[in-house]
């Protein structure tokens, strides 16, 4: 068996950060950019919102100059232990509190049951460069070194100026589009090529070596008599650990069988836009399911010179007429010849048509797939699952190369991009359909939970990620759709990783989950004492004086209570007066007395002195007196005097509350009262933690009742509390 130096094939020779730009320098002297982009979600993406980012995706590749290349390469691994390892780290607190035995047994059974799924996760690395015209390097034989006599340090310095320039005009493009841009560093180009040139031992783990350039390893008579380059012991030797078997129709690199294949066939009816899309849906059958596999999915594309490629096909066009002509015997008439000329008439002729018509240039496109499988049996059924989802990609073909393995290997390799295997000339608007920046979201930076989509991509979730858009959310589904088991989850993951949760049950379906966790569970109901109100310890400001949000707060919870058919809400003279009325209490009954809570009389007695003070306006008499009667209903042994007018001694500082509204659910408004108590009482826990300097944050669930506008009201007006909306 013939043996060669895998190192010798590889198109690296130096990676280097230098001048703030991370470059890989081939033998060529290309000088390769390497960025990690965040692929976009459009699983739930509408029509026009797709057709939109397929718009940005052409104008990103129609921008480009000419003799740029772009090498997009797309890892799908099923390694996911990192995330795993994550979301356990997540889950060790470290905020001193004593973690309930039922929680700790919680989070190692799922560890262990996150282990045993088949998951997987998707990787997007951009590899870009400008085509090197001195050296036309092939792929499959041994790498060509560019002379380094007219490479001083100045074209040196220029070369990764040129490469800084073309990186932020991709960043600055791409990220328009949406898509996030982080480059590379050194340590992490070598630890994709170790990826891609060591599948077995990155399939257990082993380590990127750390990559040390030594000069002159080699004695000056070899190095005269082979070449300059053994001067180094190169990169591309230290990150080549196993050796690759080329077989014919696949690859052995120790217990890893690989297969590469390349496009070789557009869509017959052109590209629609995110054309890419099925193809990094890969599942191989098992059984009934069909779970994901790990591959390597390679789209370069390369700006050619415009005008060169435009005589070219000019030419091509002139071509297919002028030969039969020429040649006698050719003039008999043929169906499948004349067909075939006809087909590639319309084709130049469409080209030029669309080239005419919009900002297209001509470019080469080349795609190839690398699958990985541990036998023989495994790898033909992901080649089989391999053509199909090519198929989907716009009735596209792939080619099985049967005795060119090895360039089709290496065209996937960074710094490959100018030199394909394979190329397939066609406008920019088809090469950007293809490409592949359509994933599912990666999740946030931290693993509080673990979950993933229907088609098994992992991905982390925390309700607390400063970069979420949004911090609320809604949960609609069928009874029995597993909405309960999902938030359960949710409140585990939370208490797990340090976080508080509150639940606002209707039914008691959560007083047993509550005592297992050794949370406090809370029956609301009319006879149930909770003081909404905060003390004057947590609404003064830094002014001393009562904060302005906190006197909003109480006059809206204060206006729930008087609504009324003849008074839907406050207007403005009553919001003046009641709001004089609540800064009164707080600072004349208990600026003394920081930490008692007031109490519902406080403030209807408060109203009341508003409208007998001297000089009040009639107006402002009237109003006290209306709304000082509409409050006599919470106060003393009223209806709801029990409710909001005692001291209460209910404690809410357990890391779990749960609230059980189930004696207040049947009635309206005393569902609506009773709910926005709770509401307050969640505000009066978070101030409460504020003030103590505690920076724990809640997670809020509310019940599976009908809920009155009038009852959200005042969580949608109110921003002191620092819980997540009703989720």
């Amino acid at each position: 068996m013939k043996e060669t130096s895998l190192a010798d094939f590889l198109p690296l020779w130096r990676t280097l950060r230098e001048d703030g730009v991370t470059a890989m320098v081939t033998p060529s002297l290309d000088y390769v950019g390497a960025l990690e982009l965040s692929p976009l979600d459009a699983q739930l993406a509408s029509p026009d919102a797709i057709a939109g980012l397929g718009e940005h995706l052409r104008n990103v590749i129609s921008a480009a100059e000419d003799g740029w290349n772009l090498h997009f390469l797309c890892r799908v691994t099923t390694d996911c232990d990192a995330d795993i390892a994550d979301y356990q780290q997540a889950a060790q607190r470290d905020d001193g509190q004593a973690v309930p035995p039922a929680l700790r047994e919680y989070v190692s059974a799922r560890i262990a049951w996150l282990k045993a799924q088949p998951l997987r996760r998707t990787r997007l690395l951009l590899f870009f460069c400008r085509r090197s015209t001195a050296t036309r390097t092939q792929l499959g034989i041994r790498q060509w070194f560019s002379s380094l006599e007219a490479h001083s340090r100045e074209v040196h310095a220029a070369a990764l100026g040129a490469l800084k320039t073309m990186r932020n005009a991709l960043k600055s493009r791409l990220e328009n589009a949406g898509v996030g841009v982080t480059e590379l560093g050194v340590a992490q180009v070598h630890g994709v090529l170790h990826e891609l040139l060591n599948p077995t031992h990155a399939a257990k783990r082993w380590p990127v070596p750390t990559i040390a350039v030594h000069d002159n390893l080699f004695a000056e008579e070899s190095i005269k008599a082979v070449g300059a380059h053994l001067r180094e012991y190169t990169e591309a030797e230290q990150l080549c650990l196993e050796d690759v078997v080329e077989e014919r129709t696949l690859l052995r690199q120790e217990g890893t069988w690989r297969r590469a294949m390349t496009l070789r066939q557009l869509p017959e009816g052109g590209t629609g836009y995110l054309s890419a899309e099925p193809v990094l849906e890969l599942v191989e059958p098992h059984g009934q399911d069909a779970l994901p596999f790990p591959f390597w999915l390679s789209v370069s594309v390369t700006i050619e010179e415009q005008s060169r490629q435009r005589l070219k096909l000019n030419a091509a066009h002139n071509l297919v007429g002028l030969v039969s002509d020429a040649v006698p015997f050719l003039k008999t008439r043929s169906a499948s010849r004349e067909a075939a000329n006809r087909s590639q008439l319309a084709g130049i002729e469409g080209l030029f048509e669309e080239l005419a018509s919009s900002s297209s240039k001509i470019v080469s496109l080349s795609m190839g797939i690398l699958v990985d499988a541990e036998s023989k049996e495994q790898l033909e059924l992901r080649t089989e699952a391999a053509r199909a989802a090519f198929s989907k990609a716009g009735n596209s073909e792939l080619l099985l190369e049967e005795v060119s393995q090895l360039p089709a290997f290496l065209s996937m390799l960074p710094g490959a991009g100018p030199y394909q295997h394979r190329k397939k000339v066609c406008t920019s608007r088809n090469a950007a359909d293809f490409l592949p920046v359509v994933a599912p979201w990666n999740g946030c930076a931290k693993a509080s939970s673990l979950l993933w989509t229907p088609r098994r991509d992992v991905f982390r979730f925390d309700f607390f990620d400063p970069t979420l858009p949004a911090h609320h959310g809604l949960v609609w589904a069928d009874t029995g759709s597993g909405k309960s088991v999902a938030l359960g989850a949710f409140t585990l993951d939370a208490l797990a990783s340090g976080n508080d949760a509150i639940l606002v049950d209707n039914g008691r379906s959560w007083q047993r989950f509550t005592e297992l966790l050794g949370g406090i569970h809370v029956n609301v109901d009319i006879n149930t004492a909770i003081t909404p109100f905060l003390p004057w310890s947590q609404v003064v400001g830094k002014d001393g004086k009562v904060d302005s949000e906190a006197v909003e707060e109480v006059v809206s919870y204060l206006q729930i209570c008087v609504r009324d058919v003849d008074l839907p809400e406050l207007n403005k003279l009553q919001v003046r007066l009641v709001s004089a009325a609540v800064r009164n209490v707080y600072e004349k009954h208990f600026r003394a007395r920081p930490d008692e809570r007031p109490l519902m009389h406080a403030f209807r007695d408060a109203i009341r002195d508003e409208g007998l003070a001297p000089g009040t306006h009639p107006d402002d008499r009237a109003i006290a007196e209306n709304l000082y009667r509409r409050l006599g209903l919470f106060v003393g042994d009223e209806q709801y005097g029990r409710f909001l007018d005692r001291p209460s001694s209910l404690r809410f500082d357990a890391p779990l509350v749960c609230f059980e509204m189930e004696g207040v659910a049947k009635g309206g408004s005393v569902k609506t009262i009773a709910f926005a108590t709770v509401m307050r009482a969640i505000t009066a826990r978070a101030a409460a933690a504020r003030a103590r300097g505690i920076t724990r944050r809640a997670l809020v669930r509310i019940p599976r009742m009908p809920i009155t506008d009038s009852a959200v009201k005042p969580i949608r007006h109110s921003t002191r509390s620092r819980s997540p909306a009703p989720a």
